[in-house]
């Protein structure tokens, strides 16, 4: 199975996705802020790393620019992990279902 970094700074949240997660067979860490995730990242490898948009330290994009930057060979997602359901403008849908999934090389790194 995967190694995924899981970047949220919403605990329950978090750690209930790295419950499901693990329940699959997948080896989870995680981290509850940019600077944790790339202390993480510096430490391990990882397959996957699924990033909140919002962080208390900074935003997703940024530290996808950031793995993009360092050349990490990895697939990165950010998203907007919330337990109300997501709302996307239509004229966003596409630019949403488009970055998925993407490896970090070949991301397009700016913010819309």
């Amino acid at each position: 199975m995967a190694a995924i970094l899981l970047v949220d700074d919403e605990v329950p949240l978090r750690q209930s996705m790295a419950i499901g997660l693990r329940r699959d067979g997948h080896v989870v860490a995680e981290a509850g802020s940019r600077a944790e995730a790339i202390a993480a990242l510096d430490r391990d490898v990882f397959d996957l790393v699924l990033v909140d948009l919002r962080l208390p330290d900074g935003d997703g994009l940024t530290l996808l620019r950031e793995l993009h930057d360092n050349a990490l060979d990895v697939v990165a997602l950010v998203v907007k992990f919330s337990l109300s359901p997501l709302k996307v403008p239509r004229r966003s849908a596409a630019n949403v279902v488009t970055a998925l999934p993407t490896t970090v090389s070949s991301a397009n790194t700016q913010p819309a």
